[in-house]
């Protein structure tokens, strides 16, 4: 399986808190720890073979940590650019991919958003041709889901608390204070 990881946004929300340093590179702690690191060493356990970042905003800051930190590793990374970053969203970041990902099963993780590594094993095994990790918890800033049955019906970051489905009807397997969908 392979994994794709979308770090070529600006962060331009919480930019006055981390400055030019991509969202994926914020650290946890003093040890140097990022986001990008639990996500790859999520990935890792998970069982994922190979890893895509797709890259754009301070792309060098991206490859570099990556080169540094996995030297061992790096035979299973895959860098690709998306040239447009400041101009386009996630989806065509992963419209990028779709030459590496081609003929695979694949994961994919959107870079600044940090999670229980626990959530992933259950989600990759699913029997479902496409999983979804849902938040149950409603947050202004963040992808909000409406879901009808066992499907998700709309996502979107402008869907109301009274719209939000995760906190009233939750479907799938309870998970890290996640919903795996199916």
């Amino acid at each position: 399986m392979k994994a794709i990881i979308l770090a070529a946004g600006q962060g331009t929300r919480i930019r006055s808190a981390h400055g030019d340093c991509p969202k994926c590179r914020i650290r946890f702690d003093r040890t140097g720890w990022t986001i990008l690191d639990q996500q790859i060493d999520s990935l890792f356990q998970a069982g994922a073979e190979d890893i895509g970042i797709v890259v754009g905003y301070e792309k060098d800051q991206i490859i570099r940590h990556v080169r540094m930190n996995y030297r061992r590793s790096l035979d299973r990374f895959q860098f690709i650019e998306n040239p447009a970053f400041a101009e386009t969203y996630n989806i065509y970041s992963l419209w990028m991919a779709r030459s590496w990902l081609k003929g695979s099963s694949f994961v994919i993780l959107n870079a600044g958003v940090a999670f229980d590594p626990e959530i992933l094993p259950p989600a990759l095994s699913s029997a479902a041709p496409i999983t979804m990790i849902v938040d149950p918890a409603w947050r202004d800033e963040t992808m909000k889901v409406i879901i009808a049955g066992n499907r998700i019906v709309r996502m979107s970051e402008q869907i109301s608390r009274q719209e939000f489905s995760a906190l009233h009807r939750h479907h799938g397997s309870r998970c890290g204070g996640a919903r795996v969908l199916v």
